[in-house]
């Protein structure tokens, strides 16, 4: 086997100084995100879980609610009310009037301008 050669590298003070605050410094932010990350994941856990909930409860409610409609009697409604009810739903939007009036840009830099020279007498 033939003989390894070793080969050295020299740094100045400073240089290891810097290296190794560098070093440190990025494993710190390292594991700065890594417990980010873990926070992250055990907070999206525990957002699923109360979404679960959250869906469980409006299936049990929408069960009972079907369950209530079934059960309650359904009236009759008489015409004259259904067709005031009608006229109450078909409220139309009538959408707010604008001002007809808008000024032309070359208008507004004249104006502009006409007052600048006033300014400058």
């Amino acid at each position: 086997m033939p003989k390894e050669e070793l080969l050295h590298v020299r740094f100045e003070h400073r240089e290891a100084l810097q290296s190794k605050k560098d070093f440190l410094s990025s494993q710190m932010y390292l594991l700065r995100m890594a417990g980010i990350m873990e926070d992250y994941n055990t907070l999206r856990d525990e957002e699923f879980r109360i979404k679960l909930r959250a869906s469980r409860r409006l299936k049990e409610m929408k069960a009972s609610l079907g369950k209530l409609q079934k059960i309650l009697p359904n009236p009759e409604i008489p015409e004259a009310i259904r067709k005031e009810r009608k006229k109450e739903e078909k409220v139309e939007y009538e959408p707010k009037k604008r001002s007809n009036y808008t000024p032309d840009v070359k208008e507004q830099l004249r104006e502009i301008e006409r007052r600048l020279s006033r300014l400058q007498k």
